[in-house]
């Protein structure tokens, strides 16, 4: 109540709002089987080894779907990564993945991750996945996004709001790249607080000077 009144008080009732809309949207509890790989951590790039993860990340989602429990409660991901980085080819070599249940690997279950595996191996190479290696930031950019960095503090000093909830580092690097067109920044409230002073800022149309020791912002 303490929080409401709060809220009421500063005309951001709307923002809790927009951030609930996230959660009685259908497409947040999408999570197409095919891509369910994409999410595990694995210490391997190897198209070969991701081919795998991929296989198995599909049965496991689709199986988590059906029965309509936590993908975790089948097999978590540090299991699925280490069936995929060492590739068993037989029981003998399922016991070896420590993190596998003992009890799946004599079993029907034991029985379908090694069909998997085989199945997932002899797909044509030209289909198996890859993971693409971050990009570094382009140093021309740099100032940029120092600049959006400062904007940023300056903008949530004045709103009184913690600057993660606006955006993060990498949110901002893709600002400045104009690699996510969707970006949360450029809507709702958030653009109200930064959005539109970022845009201004890189159009060249807001500068940042010093008045008595403090950052201003001056429009052009």
């Amino acid at each position: 109540e303490n929080l409401h009144k709060q809220l009421e008080t500063k005309n951001r009732v709307h923002w809790v709002e927009e951030e609930m809309e996230i959660l009685t949207t259908p497409d947040t509890y999408e999570n197409p089987p095919e891509n369910a790989w994409e999410r595990i951590k694995i210490r391997s790039d190897k198209s070969e080894v991701l081919a795998v993860l991929r296989a198995l990340a599909h049965w496991r989602e689709e199986k988590a779907i059906k029965k309509n429990i936590p993908r975790g409660h089948i097999l978590k991901d540090d299991t699925l990564a280490d069936i995929a980085l060492y590739m068993p080819r037989d029981v003998e070599g399922l016991k070896q993945i420590r993190s596998l249940p003992s009890g799946i690997t004599n079993g029907a279950t034991g029985k379908l991750l090694l069909d998997l595996i085989a199945k997932a191996r002899k797909t044509p190479k030209d289909t198996w996945p890859a993971r693409e290696g971050k990009k570094p930031f382009p140093k021309e950019k740099t100032a940029t996004l120092e600049m959006l960095k400062l904007l940023l503090k300056i903008n949530c000093a004045e709103a009184d709001v913690a600057p993660k909830l606006i955006a993060n580092a990498k949110d901002l690097e893709k600002l400045v790249l104009k690699q996510n067109p969707n970006s949360s920044i450029m809507k709702g409230w958030r653009y109200d607080i930064f959005g539109k002073d970022a845009a201004a800022l890189m159009a060249g149309k807001i500068m940042l000077t010093l008045e008595d020791d403090k950052i201003k912002k001056v429009q052009i």
